[in-house]
């Protein structure tokens, strides 16, 4: 499937899920169990989220750089995690309304925010900051290999 796919659809069930549970919650009364197998599922769909993401911005981040990029990306991800109790409040104090309502929102945002970006399932990553080149073949580059490394450059990656 790839990587972009399965994140888009994750964010995107999540965001469904979340805000289900949130109108379902807020709307009617006895259906405590349908909520919390909704905001289970959102969870749910948010942790593949994480298992696909792990992968995926790895392979975004040019090599010289990776490390640097997905700590940062780790960083933010654990910085939401731990604020995320402090928004749950805040959006009821502040704005009348669950917390439930803004994570799957902002689950909904991410999925489109991951549409833009490249597909990397077997595509040549790039190297440095200069290259904006993943899955293209750069035909000027392949031009001056010897045979040997071209048909080393141009076998996509497995896994």
């Amino acid at each position: 499937f790839g990587r972009r796919k399965p994140l888009m659809f994750s964010f995107a069930s999540a965001g469904v899920m979340c805000l289900s549970s949130g109108f379902i919650n807020s709307f009617t009364s006895g259906l405590d169990h349908l909520v919390t197998a909704l905001a289970l599922l959102g969870k749910c769909s948010l942790a593949s989220c994480f298992a696909v993401f792990f992968v995926y911005a790895s392979e975004l981040y040019p090599t010289v750089v990776r490390n640097i990029g997905l700590g940062a990306g780790m960083f933010f991800a654990r910085l939401g995690s731990v604020m995320a109790p402090q928004i749950n409040l805040w959006a009821g104090l502040l704005f009348g309304i669950d917390g439930i309502f803004i994570f799957g929102v902002l689950a909904v945002v991410a999925s489109f925010l991951v549409t833009p970006l490249p597909e990397t399932h077997k595509k040549r990553l790039t190297d440095t900051l200069g290259e904006d080149n993943i899955g293209k073949d750069n035909i000027a580059e392949a031009e001056n290999l010897n045979p040997e490394e071209q048909e080393l450059k141009n076998t996509p990656l497995q896994a």
